[in-house]
Order: C-alpha cells, then structure tokens, then sequence
C-alpha cells in the first residue's frame, strides 16, 4: 500500500474535521473558535499577555483582520473571562476556570488522536507543517505587498 500524497486539500480537511471537533468541545461555553484561540493563547502564555502580541498572533494565526481580533477580547472581556488592563489581556478567575474545564473534556479526545503516534512522526510533522505555514505566510505577504 502506497503513502496518500500529501496535498492542501488534505491540510484543509484536517484543520476542518479539527475545528469542528473543537467546535464540539466549545457548545454551551459561549466561546467562537477565535475566542478560544485568544483564551488559550493567554492561558498558556502564562495567563497575562500583552495585547499587541496577542493581536500579533491571532492574525498570523487565524488570518483575521485587528478588528475582529478586537470584537474577539471584547467578547471576552464582556463575558468577564479576560480583563485588558492597560495593553494587557489577562485571565480572570472565571476565564481560568473555563479553560480548565474545557482542557478536562478535551484531555480523552487529545489523547485518542495521538495515540500510538510514535514522537518521530509527531516531530516530522510539526516540521512540515511549520515549513508549509512560514512559506503561505511568505506568499501571504509578497500578494499583500502587490
């Protein structure tokens, strides 16, 4: 049996079938896809960020625009899960425990799509997929820049 051939439709289905498992785990939460990437961004960061690169890293990453990384931490912020104290976004008490909970339920998941990945593969993995991201980010760029 031969190696499926690596293609973008296959990153794409992967991201898709990810996010709506993801999407699973949020029901109920109050949180969008984007606003969970800002909480845990935060949360794993130490749970205090500055704002400036947390903006920073949900355009690189989500590939949305500043205003709706705003609309985002105001969401948040409204719903009492970050405070934004000059230039910061910091965990509240009740946002931490959101995330919390949320990694509970995920833990059985996470583990089931890793299992039996030998840590080789997973590294050869992040590795390309790394590489394909920084290279559409470059090309990203170099269309924008047109």
């Amino acid at each position: 049996m031969t190696a499926p051939t690596f293609t973008p439709q296959m990153l794409g289905q992967a991201e898709n079938t990810l996010r709506a498992l993801m999407t699973r785990f949020l029901a109920g939460t109050g949180l969008t896809y984007h606003t969970w990437v800002l909480l845990n961004a935060t949360a794993i960061s130490g749970g205090e960020v500055d704002r400036g690169w947390l903006t920073s890293v949900a355009i690189n990453a989500l590939k949305i625009d500043e205003a709706a990384v705003d609309a985002a931490i105001a969401m948040l912020s409204g719903a009492q899960l970050v405070a934004t104290p000059s230039g910061q976004v910091r965990l509240t008490e009740t946002g931490s425990q959101l995330y919390q909970r949320i990694r509970e339920v995920m833990a059985p998941a996470t583990a089931r799509l890793m299992r039996d990945l030998p840590e080789e593969d997973l590294a050869a993995a992040a590795r390309v997929l790394t590489a394909i991201t920084d290279r559409a980010n470059e090309i990203l760029t170099d269309q924008r820049s047109r």
